[in-house]
């Protein structure tokens, strides 16, 4: 029985999909969820723009990841499921997901079967079956 999920999400139309199904299955198992929402870094070059247009990059994806991270942890609460949500900045997501399963001590990991812009099944939900000993739940 899994007490610990992790949900890793990218505010895609199937990362949503993913949300609802975490929460009902964290409801249903009485676990508990930590959400991961993985940003990739920003590049040299995006940087030195960043400082002549005065917005940086970084601090917009922090800002679209923090609220799609108050969406997930507000449904979370509504359904009565306790909820620890976090993003991180890595070039390799699967890395990312993979360590934050393990070292949250997770049962299985609950994710979208599609990335914003590419299928995430072909390339990062592959990465993490491939290199995490974590089950992985992928919602289409």
């Amino acid at each position: 029985m899994s007490k610990r999920l992790l949900l890793a999400t990218d505010g895609s139309p199937a990362a949503h999909r993913a949300v609802d199904l975490a929460i009902a299955l964290a409801a249903a198992l009485g676990a508990r969820m930590h959400v991961l929402h993985v940003l990739a870094p920003q590049p040299a070059v995006g940087l030195a723009a960043d400082a002549i247009e005065g917005k940086p990059h970084a601090w917009r994806a922090i800002q679209h990841a923090r609220g799609d991270l108050a969406e997930v942890q507000e449904k979370a609460s509504r359904a009565g499921v306790p909820c620890h949500v976090e993003h991180a900045f890595d070039n390799r997501p699967h890395a990312a997901i993979a360590a934050a399963a393990m070292s949250h001590h997770c049962d299985l990991i609950v994710m979208g079967a599609h990335a914003r812009d590419a299928p995430l099944a072909t390339d990062v939900t592959r990465q993490v079956i491939i290199h995490c000993d974590v089950p992985v739940l992928i919602c289409p």
